[in-house]
């Protein structure tokens, strides 16, 4: 290529700037592998001077470790000077390793944090299908003097993107009465990204420790953290530190493992060590890069009751309230308003209010919730009142101690003539001071003892006392014994005393033997039981009592239940010393979803609609417990999922034929309140395709050699290459006409290739021509 003068000029130039960045830098610069505080980082390329400065760019001291480049002196316009940040950074240069030790203070390196909160599942899938339930029920009882009712509970929901619609009824017949009513009726709406509900129709609210509660029809606006499971609403333990190297943290929590950790040089933070409610203390050791140890113990209370720095809790409720739940339909009084509202203030304060209020009350209750040392808290509330016209005023402030073998509590409630909330204008004689005072000790070998006193009087003089004391302790790994003991004095005094042993007999049994002596009068009770498990199976529960004033008439009975895959059937039996009864159940509920209707069990929340394709008798599980398995379609209801958790569903691959492949046999899900979802686990059948391909052009039929074949699926393109004598393979293709393309060496034509239907697992597909233009 011919260069001009001036080209050649500006290329003079470039090479005597090299030669001359060369001249400076040839025994500077180079790529070390750096240490920082101990850690290794990896290569990095640096700048070492002849004055035994090492020159670093501002961006890799922060890739390497450094919060923020440091504010060092610049050297080259673009390199940070090492010896300039002195004293807070050293290092040192070891040429025979070709390796830069810094030795930083932690203060300047960047924090680690680590959460132990729990984490959703990665694989989880957000489902919410159109859906609706209806349980059911049939009970019957009688005796035998021919008393008997009849009694079936009815609820109907229907869940539309997310939004509940609910109602429930009731149907009564016994011999000198029938009654049908209803029930509750509401729409339910959450925002999990606000974590709000919003209930139009009836609900329950109330409004504070010294307010009151009860059923209304209007509409409630309340924060509802069930949205979001996994959120940490009250402060955890967390602590802090920095270290100087790169050391190894071990976690106890009241002296039990729980967690080890790398940390690298410079701060850190572990949040969420626990989050169970309760005392105790957190030990952690750190083990440095040299092997030294350190060891902190911090002692912690976690109280529920708190709330994080910043998070709110609230209730807004406007409303009739509802009166003759269960007698009348429809009757409501009324209008009233209650509300509470609570911020978490910091990790050891919580401050809120109550408040309700209709058309004769106003009431209003400030509210503290706080942490005092040696795990120990207070709950205070001061409430005011006026109704129609008359003031009044309560307080009541509780007092907790938890500690790991010792815990005691006090609850002292007092009001004034004429204080008064929704609830209490309704009672004749209003409560003025209420006082309940707790102590309870443990020990691994001598047991839990735990007293209790309890006082309430009256503003019109009347005053009930009770006492109580109990012990318990395990005598074995399967055998606890435990006795209890109270008197009470309210109109007149009666007093008691009960001793039993409890004996665990594995495959959820359960064993119970006691004697119980309430004012002279002795009673000795023997049971057995069995839980019916959380899928399908049985439960049962038998008794036996026999009273000291008449042994010759024993009591007893016992009830069984059975859980199967379309209801809950129960039934049981009572003798009396006067009659006996019996008792008959069936509860079962209908799933509508997919366009088809499902029966199973009562749907108590969420119920997912699992498909495994078409595959029938393969076993499903929720939670690793077998709910039963797929019918002829492929498909079984799950009828107790919890809502907004991250539900674990699989499949028993062992009932997978051989022909099929599935992708994968778990998945996490998440449903909406008392919704429903369709889980799919696709099944395919391994069918293989072959034959051989033509191109037929002017009527001569030619084998398509190593010609390109194209198959459209839907929106997918399938690809493969035709063999020698136009042989191809193909795999999994749906049954029907599947629009085609063949090319080659500037050959190309368009077909339909048509799949049978078929469940040979090898379908010789034949000659397949395709006729070029």
């Amino acid at each position: 290529m011919k260069s001009t003068p001036g080209t050649a000029r500006r290329y003079l130039v470039l090479v005597a700037m090299l030669l001359i960045q060369a001249v400076s830098y040839a025994n500077d610069a180079a790529i070390m592998k750096v240490f920082l505080n101990e850690e290794e980082k990896g290569d990095v390329f640096l700048v070492v001077t002849s004055a035994g400065d090492v020159l670093v760019s501002p961006g890799d001291l922060k890739e390497l470790g450094f919060r923020e480049a440091p504010a060092g002196q610049i050297e080259q316009g673009r390199y940070v000077s090492l010896v300039s940040l002195a004293p807070a950074v050293r290092f040192s240069v070891e040429e025979g390793t070709s390796s830069l030790h810094i030795i930083a203070d932690p203060g300047l390196l960047k924090k680690t944090r680590i959460d132990f909160a729990y984490r959703e599942a990665k694989n989880v899938s957000r489902s919410g299908d159109n859906a609706g339930f209806l349980n059911y029920g049939f009970y019957y009882s009688g005796s035998g003097t021919d008393a008997s009712s009849f009694n079936v509970p009815l609820e109907l929901g229907v869940n539309v993107d997310g939004v509940l619609g609910f109602s429930s009824f009731s149907y009564a017949r016994t011999r000198t009465e029938e009654t049908s009513v209803r029930l509750l009726s509401n729409i339910t709406a959450d925002s999990p990204e606000h974590n709000r509900r919003l209930v139009l129709g009836d609900f329950f609210a109330v409004s504070g420790p010294l307010g009151s509660g009860g059923l209304f029809g209007g509409v409630s606006v309340s924060k509802n953290f069930s949205t979001t499971p996994y959120l940490i609403r009250f402060p955890g333990l967390d602590v802090s530190g920095l270290v100087q190297t790169p050391s190894e943290a071990r976690i106890y929590i009241n002296d039990a493992l729980v967690r080890s950790e790398r940390l690298s040089p410079g701060e850190f933070e572990l949040l969420n060590l626990s989050t169970a409610a309760g005392a105790g203390h957190m030990t952690l050791v750190l083990r440095d890069a040299a092997g030294h140890e350190q060891t902190q113990v911090t002692p912690f209370h976690i109280s529920a009751k708190l709330l994080k720095p910043g998070l709110q809790d609230y209730s807004y409720n406007f409303g009739f309230r509802r009166a003759g739940l269960g007698q009348e339909s429809f009757r409501y009084q009324a209008p009233a308003f209650l509300a509470g509202h609570r911020l978490g203030v910091s990790k050891s304060f919580t401050a809120g209010v109550g408040t309700e209020a209709d058309h004769h009350l106003i009431n209003i209750a400030p509210t503290a919730t706080f942490l005092l040392p040696w795990a120990s808290q207070v709950d205070a509330t001061l409430a005011f009142s006026s109704e129609q016209g008359n003031p009044g005023l309560g307080g009541l402030v509780n007092y907790f101690h938890v500690g790991r073998k010792f815990a005691a509590g006090f609850s002292a409630q007092k009001l004034s003539r004429n204080y008064s909330n929704l609830a209490l204008r309704d009672l004749p004689d209003k409560p003025r001071l209420q006082m309940t005072a707790s102590v309870s000790l443990h020990h691994p070998q001598a047991g839990a003892v735990s007293l209790a006193f309890s006082q309430t009087e009256t503003h019109q003089g009347q005053e009930s006392k009770t006492a109580t004391a109990y012990y318990s302790r395990a005598l074995s790994k399967d055998i606890f014994f435990y006795v209890s003991l109270y008197r009470s004095a309210v109109d007149q005094t009666t007093h008691g005393v009960f001793a039993g042993l409890s004996l665990n007999l594995g495959q959820r049994r359960n064993g119970t033997a006691g004697y119980q002596v309430q004012d002279d009068a002795g009673v000795s009770t023997l049971a057995l039981q069995q839980s019916p498990p959380s899928g399908m199976g049985s439960g049962y529960r038998l008794y036996a009592n026999r009273r000291q004033a008449d042994p010759e008439n024993p009591e007893g009975g016992g009830s069984f239940q059975y859980k199967g895959s379309r209801g809950i059937y129960s039934a049981g039996y009572q003798h009396g010393a006067s009659q006996d009864n019996y008792l008959l159940g069936l509860a079962g509920g209908v799933a509508a979803i997919d366009h088809s209707l499902y029966f199973t069990r009562p749907i108590t929340d969420s119920f997912a609609l699992v498909s495994v394709g078409e595959l029938q008798d393969v076993g499903v599980y929720h939670s690793n417990q077998l709910v039963g398995k797929t019918d002829k379609r492929g498909k079984i209801l799950l009828p107790n999922l919890v809502s907004y958790y991250d539900n674990k569903v699989s499949i028993d691959d062992s009932d997978i034929p051989i022909n099929y492949t599935v992708p994968q046999i778990e998945r996490y899900v998440v449903l909406p309140y008392r919704g429903g979802g369709i889980v799919k686990f696709d099944a395919t059948k391994l069918r293989s395709f072959e034959g051989r391909m033509f191109f037929v052009t002017n009527g001569q039929k030619q084998s398509a050699d190593y010609a390109g074949l194209e198959i459209r699926i839907g929106d997918k393109v399938i690809e493969t290459v035709v063999g020698k004598g136009g042989e191809f393979y193909l795999e999994n293709l749906p049954v029907g006409r599947l629009p085609s393309r063949v090319f080659s060496k500037g050959q190309e034509c368009s077909f339909d290739l048509t799949i049978p239907d078929s469940n040979e697992a090898m379908v010789d597909l034949g000659e397949v021509t395709c006729e070029t233009p």
